[in-house]
C-alpha cells in the first residue's frame, strides 16, 4: 500500500488530460484511494462538458413580480438632495474650524491639529450618513403606512 498520495493537481491533470507520467501510472496502478479520485474528477469533467445550458435558466424576477418593490424616481431625486445638502453642511463646519481654529485651540492643546480636523470631518460624516439613514427609514415606514 502506498503511503505518499498523488496531490490534487496530479490527480485533475491526468483525469483532464490522461498524462502519461509513469511515475503518477505506476502510483495509480496500486492505489485504489487515488483511482477513486481519478474517477470521480473524471465523472466531474464529463458533466461539466455535456451542460450546455444553465440548469437554472429562468429569471426569478418574472414568477414574482408583484413581490418586487417599484422603484420611485422620486426618492432617488430626494435623497441625492440631501446628501448634497449634508455634505455641504460638513464643508462649512469644517472651514469654520478651520478659520477659527486661533479662538478654539486651547481646547485641544497637545493634540496634533490636522488629527483634529481629520476627527471633525470623520465624525460628522459619519453623524451625517446615521441621520440620512434614520430618516429615510422614517420615510420608507410612513409610506408603507401609507400615512404621507
Amino acid at each position: 500500500m502506498n503511503q505518499v498520495h498523488l496531490n490534487e493537481e496530479q490527480l485533475q491533470d491526468y483525469a483532464i488530460t490522461g498524462i502519461t507520467d509513469p511515475s503518477v501510472v505506476q502510483h495509480l496502478t496500486g492505489c485504489a484511494r487515488c483511482q477513486v479520485q481519478v474517477k470521480a474528477y473524471q465523472t466531474l469533467y464529463s458533466y461539466i462538458r455535456e451542460a450546455k445550458t444553465p440548469i437554472l435558466d429562468f429569471k426569478a424576477e418574472e414568477l414574482i413580480p408583484d413581490r418586487l418593490p417599484a422603484i420611485n424616481k422620486e426618492d432617488s431625486k430626494e435623497a441625492w438632495y440631501l446628501y448634497g445638502f449634508l455634505f455641504g453642511a460638513i464643508g462649512l463646519l469644517t472651514a469654520g474650524a478651520v478659520v477659527f481654529w486661533g479662538s478654539i485651540r486651547w481646547i485641544f492643546t497637545g493634540i496634533v491639529p490636522w488629527a483634529i480636523i481629520i476627527g471633525f470631518v470623520l465624525f460628522s460624516g459619519l453623524l451625517m450618513v446615521q441621520l440620512m439613514e434614520l430618516y429615510n427609514t422614517y420615510r420608507k415606514k410612513l409610506r408603507a403606512l401609507n400615512m404621507e
